[in-house]
């Protein structure tokens, strides 16, 4: 309904007064939308909350490692777009018609690069597409060994602090990222989202958003979750059950969650082996291919959180990336582990470089799986607290053609650099 000014008002209640009728004015007054956000700053619990109508279907997309990158080594060379990657998910986004969008890490492909101006895009993008999103940083978003503060923000060179960018993109109005309260060694951005009901403030869930820890100056990141992001998720697990059920609530009564975070825990491979079960998939295998990745590093591999997840009873689904060229879902220990599809034409997805040699490209994958970038749906019924994963194919929802790479045109164009580029 359009609103009606003032002026229009009072001169419509003059002229039913001097003609004798009778008229029923509408009191006009700003409609919330049917999805809305309150923030942590402004809430008691200090907790962003997503608060839905009764009985609400809330949809979540996923995306994961658009990698937007200054454009130098593999961009060029298999066509690598930062502009088509905002167009893809543009399209996506406008496609599935999410409540809220999550990126689960590596937003940005920095390097050595200044890392700020793409976070800027990125908060601008959403405030004009108008949707709620919510992001957890990857490896290649803030890199240790890269990250000093300047007050130049357009330097080439160099990365912001991750405090610096969750300050500047909590000031988008869309934007739900919070720095967190885990101990040090537990990162920045770790955080929690309650979903509630508006009629009876019930949690129906909360999503927990988890960093991957990369410690300024360090060399190297943490692809476990660490001891301090563990006890974390832990406390707020129990904080959030609290708040549902009371503070003298019974052992099982415990708050349903989701996880988003860009590395997987390591059981991911263990579980698609078992659901997968040499090619004849059995009731836990949902859908997608393992294409690349492992869990055969020793700190890697030594994470505890999932047995943390199991031990609590809360987590029903995690939601990762990292690894481009996967994607899949598949249910271990009752939990759903999801690779998320990858999302954006920025860089590399199936086709790599042959370590040792360089560029010498390597394109079986993309022959043999084919192009499945594009996100996760994840749909929670808010009355029963059921969801629903579902993959979303880019080549399937979203005019395509014009943004996806040919691969067969590529294939030649390095053929023509010679027979020692590629295989």
């Amino acid at each position: 309904m359009k609103k009606i000014s003032v002026v229009v008002v009072i001169i419509m209640l003059a002229l039913s007064l001097s003609v004798g009728v009778a008229v029923v004015c509408d009191v006009f007054t700003p409609e919330k939308p049917v999805v809305y956000v309150e923030f942590s700053t402004s809430r008691v619990d200090g907790y962003t909350t997503i608060y839905t109508p009764k009985d609400y279907d809330l949809k979540i997309l996923q995306l994961t490692d658009p990698q937007q990158k200054y454009p130098v080594n593999d961009y060029e060379y298999i066509g690598g777009s930062n502009e088509g990657t905002f167009v893809f998910i543009e399209r996506l986004v406008k496609a599935t018609d999410p409540d809220l969008v999550v990126i689960t890490g590596d937003i940005v492909m920095s390097q050595m690069m200044n890392n700020y101006s793409y976070f800027l895009e990125y908060g601008e993008f959403f405030e004009e597409l108008g949707v709620y999103w919510a992001f957890t940083f990857g490896n290649h978003d803030c890199e240790g060994s890269y990250v000093y503060e300047t007050n130049n923000h357009e330097d080439l060179f160099g990365q912001r602090t991750k405090e610096t960018i969750v300050k500047t993109m909590r000031a988008f109005p869309h934007c739900l990222i919070v720095k967190g309260d885990a101990e040090k060694g537990g990162g920045v951005g770790n955080y929690f989202i309650n979903v509630r009901e508006q009629e009876t403030e019930e949690i129906k869930y909360t999503l927990c958003m988890m960093d991957c820890v990369y410690e300024p100056q360090e060399d190297e990141y943490h692809r476990e979750k660490t001891p301090e992001q563990i006890a974390w998720y832990e406390k707020h697990i129990n904080n959030i059950s609290d708040l549902k059920y009371g503070e003298n609530r019974k052992s099982d009564e415990v708050v349903k969650s989701m996880v988003f975070t860009h590395v997987p825990v390591p059981e991911i491979f263990d579980a698609f082996e078992s659901a997968w079960n040499n090619g004849n998939p059995n009731e836990n295998y949902c859908y997608g291919d393992w294409v690349e990745g492992s869990n055969s590093n020793a700190q890697y591999n030594s994470c505890q959180f999932f047995e943390k997840c199991k031990e609590l009873g809360s987590t029903t689904a995690m939601f990762s990336g990292h690894w481009h060229s996967n994607g899949f879902d598949v249910i271990y220990d009752g939990i759903h582990l999801v690779f998320g599809q990858h999302s954006g034409v920025s860089h590399y997805y199936r086709v790599d470089i042959i370590r040792g040699q360089y560029n010498t490209y390597d394109m079986r994958d993309i022959f043999a799986y084919g192009d499945e970038r594009g996100g996760t749906m994840i749909t929670i019924d808010t009355e029963d607290e059921s969801f629903e994963i579902n993959q979303i194919l880019a080549r399937d929802t979203i005019k395509y053609d014009d943004l996806a790479i040919d691969y067969e045109e590529l294939y030649l164009t390095l053929v023509d650099y010679g027979d020692d580029v590629i295989r």
